[in-house]
């Protein structure tokens, strides 16, 4: 195993020791090549004082620290990818008394699995069937569910400097062949109006093409950087040319960039730590009719698709013309920020003008929506469904 770890704390280390397995390289604005799944870095200019020094680890039968004088607490170190769940449950409401109870136990379920040592270090593996059976056990009102899996990176921003990056999520992507398999949250770029987005389109079976876009008034994706990176379906990595972000919609200067994974079963590859964000995850229930009997015939029954929804963006939808701290309403569960106009019947619709791209506007995110045509351009949230959302 072969891997850059960013941060070095002298803190604990004894060089007497591990020196023989040690090269230490002092980084200045040149470029670093990082190999492994440590590589959220960024790889060209603005390095502060807390990237001076990148530590260069071989592989040894003790572990990558060499030996009991190194300093194990990693929490600094670490990357951290995250397992999210978009999940409606089915339930028997002839077996529940209280819906708010049975959402709550089936969290609670989760969360003790989230914390379990089948997760939460490195190379360990969320396992996708496990977490089903949780679900289905979680009560004896649940009937069953349909659960979708997605991973996720957290990419920090140097603000201050242009930067390349390299972000490894370690699992092969899916490539649905038509792009939108990686979504990013909102940023502001040096020379761009308007809050920016990163996506891919397909190039090939193993290649994609990461693009920077933003929303227009009425929710049309513009296109502002057609060649901003590449995405590598095939090994799970994403490389961001020269960029310099000036701002995220997150706090902290970070954007969330999400994958649809190729398996379910996660790992939390070399020095990748594993976690299950229950807090990131989409936990609905839908009430099953056939179960309560009160549709035999099963013409009435919600499916849910086993699929990834069509939205176009990771988190809250803000267009050209939005604004951050005006809160208009929510389009399909999500929080949205941009112009809209209102109808007849004193609805509101996204978009400055009527169009075929305008969605309904809600004033809670539990009410879900549909665009006003049965277009390809929806932007419905993870936690769109006919059913209830947690």
């Amino acid at each position: 195993m072969h891997q850059i770890v960013k941060k070095f704390f002298a803190t604990g280390f004894s060089f007497g020791l591990i020196a023989p397995i040690f090269a230490i390289l002092i980084v200045s604005a040149g470029t670093v090549s990082a190999s492994g799944s440590d590589c959220s870095v960024p790889l060209d200019a603005g390095f502060d004082s807390d990237f001076a020094e990148v530590v260069e680890v071989e592989d040894n039968s003790r572990g990558w620290w060499g030996g009991s004088s190194v300093n194990t607490d990693l929490s600094p170190l670490r990357d951290d990818l995250y397992v999210e769940i978009d999940t409606n449950v089915y339930y028997n409401t002839n077996a529940v008394a209280n819906v708010n109870n049975l959402k709550t136990t089936i969290r609670n379920s989760l969360e003790t699995y989230a914390s379990s040592s089948d997760l939460n270090s490195f190379g360990s593996r969320f396992k996708y069937s496990k977490v089903l059976k949780i679900i289905d056990d979680s009560s004896s009102a649940v009937t069953s569910n349909i659960t979708k899996i997605i991973i996720r990176r957290n990419l920090d921003v140097d603000t201050a400097n242009f930067a390349q990056y390299e972000l490894c999520f370690g699992n092969k992507f899916h490539n649905r062949n038509k792009g939108y398999n990686v979504k990013s949250t909102g940023f502001r770029v040096n020379g761009i109006r308007g809050v920016c987005y990163f996506t891919d389109t397909y190039i090939d079976e193993k290649t994609g093409r990461l693009v920077i876009f933003r929303l227009s008034n009425t929710g049309a994706v513009e296109i502002v950087n057609s060649n901003a990176g590449t995405v590598k379906y095939d090994i799970g990595e994403i490389l961001i040319d020269t960029i310099r972000i000036l701002s995220t919609i997150k706090s902290d200067n970070v954007v969330e960039i999400e994958a649809i994974p190729d398996s379910n079963d996660i790992i939390g590859l070399k020095d990748l730590y594993l976690q299950f964000s229950i807090a990131e995850s989409n936990i609905s229930v839908v009430e099953d009719i056939i179960s309560t009997g009160a549709d035999t015939s099963g013409v009435n029954y919600v499916s849910t698709s086993s699929f990834t929804n069509g939205s176009k963006v990771r988190g809250d939808i803000i267009t050209d013309s939005g604004s951050t701290t005006s809160l208009v309403g929510y389009v399909n569960g999500q929080a949205y920020y941009g112009a809209f106009h209102t109808m007849s019947d004193g609805s509101r619709m996204t978009g400055s003008t009527h169009s075929s791209d305008s969605q309904a506007i809600t004033s809670t995110p539990g009410t879900t929506s549909s665009s006003s045509t049965t277009t390809g351009s929806s932007y419905s949230s993870r936690s769109s469904s006919s059913s209830s959302s947690y």
